[in-house]
């Protein structure tokens, strides 16, 4: 009734698609796409998972999950089409001076991705107990995460007018800190009185009620690292919206019907 696993991944882009924009005499938007080999535009992903499940017998069954994982490059769906442009040109960024602007799109862009999390772990056990006309049910479960990557960051203007992002440290230098969640969950299904009980669809009808508490523990920690400052001054780092944070407490009662 039980099984344990680990599984490596490893994963490597070549070839990453970008496009390079520049301006033709009549300062029209020319795009000029590419197969950049991975020497350019570069994206990996690094993994090890440890897997415990036990299936459902002796009254308790349990889920338990490690991811340790790393994933780099300078070329994600946040920042795509970039790098590389406006060949020729200078670009004015803020606290820097007037650059090239392909070094300003490209400066500090390699680094640790913005959705990375270090390490991300999850449990979940229930246990029944058989009581002559109620089954009950206790589950608690919980995860605990390494915060996400940032880094100081900030906008300039392109020859075209539009605005790409200079990053002033490297990508994913910063990072807020770990956090976790603690739930639980109690149910109550009544067996059925007599010998055939309610039954509906040629199957048994089974009534109850469950009550459930999310973030148990009521931890508000910062999550979130795009409701947050991320210019280079001293409000860096700090949130913009209470939704940077993790939900308060809260609670949910279900009445159930399953057949």
């Amino acid at each position: 009734t039980m099984a344990i696993g680990v599984r490596g991944i490893y994963r490597k882009w070549y070839n990453l698609v970008d496009d390079v924009k520049t301006l033709d005499a009549n300062d029209n938007l020319i795009l000029t796409p590419y197969n950049f080999s991975s020497d350019v535009l570069k994206r990996n992903y690094k993994a090890l998972e440890f897997t415990f499940e036990k299936r459902f017998s002796g009254n308790w069954q349990a889920l338990v999950n490690y991811t340790l994982s790393r994933a780099r490059g300078n070329q994600f769906s946040d920042f795509a089409s970039q790098q590389l442009d406006w060949p020729g040109e200078n670009c004015t960024v803020s606290l820097v001076g007037t650059i090239p602007c392909t070094t300003a799109s490209s400066t500090n862009q390699y680094g640790i991705a913005s959705y990375d999390r270090t390490s991300v772990a999850n449990a979940f056990v229930a246990y029944t107990w058989n009581l002559p006309i109620v089954n009950i049910t206790a589950a608690p479960s919980g995860t605990i995460f390494s915060g996400l990557p940032y880094q100081e960051q900030a906008t300039y203007g392109n020859p075209d007018g539009s605005r790409s992002t200079y990053f002033y440290t490297p990508r994913g230098s910063s990072r807020l800190p770990t956090a976790y969640q603690v739930n639980f969950a109690l149910e109550a299904t009544f067996k059925p009185i007599g010998n055939q009980g309610l039954w509906l669809i040629g199957g048994p009808l089974e009534l109850g009620v469950k009550g459930e508490v999310f973030n148990f523990t009521n931890q508000q920690q910062q999550v979130s690292n795009s409701l947050i400052s991320l210019l280079p001054n001293q409000n860096f780092g700090l949130p913009t919206s209470r939704n940077s944070f993790q939900a308060p407490r809260n609670y949910r009662f279900t009445g159930l019907i399953r057949f």
